[in-house]
């Protein structure tokens, strides 16, 4: 008599870990401040991602979560360098290039005149044409984007 013996293993599928997925979106300049925001997931299901390092290509580095922010002390180049860090120690880095132009101070006249008969003030504005420029000015009432 012959006696059959099935016996079944399971062995569980492991894959290949995978490295976290890390996407930056462009930087939002405003002088020497920059925000960038981005996304970054796990590659490895069951793992977490544990920190995101930002050298900012100016000496400092730290760890932000997104969106991060920085300000420069100078205008110039500047190449950022992210990294996401999961658990299980893999690491995905990319860059992104910030480019902050020389902020420059102008200075604005403004001339009021009152228009006594009709109860009306007027403004004259003398502006030094920069191209791409945001000129603000502030008085005591408020400020204004010209």
């Amino acid at each position: 008599m012959k006696l059959w013996l099935s016996v079944m293993l399971v062995i569980p599928f492991i894959g290949f870990a995978q490295p976290p997925s890390l996407t930056l979106f462009p930087p939002e300049i405003n002088g020497l401040w920059v925000r960038i925001n981005g996304v970054t997931l796990p590659g490895t299901p069951g793992t977490h991602i544990v920190r995101i390092q930002w050298d900012w290509g100016d000496g400092s580095v730290e760890d932000q979560w997104f969106p991060a922010t920085h300000t420069y002390r100078a205008p110039g180049l500047y190449v950022v360098t992210v990294t996401s860090f999961q658990s299980d120690g893999l690491s995905t880095t990319q860059q992104v290039q910030v480019n902050l132009s020389p902020v420059r101070k102008v200075t604005v006249h403004v001339y009021a005149l009152n228009d006594s008969i009709r109860g009306h003030w007027y403004a004259i504005e003398t502006v030094p044409k920069i191209a791409g420029a945001q000129i603000r000015v502030d008085y005591p009432g408020g400020s204004r984007v010209l």
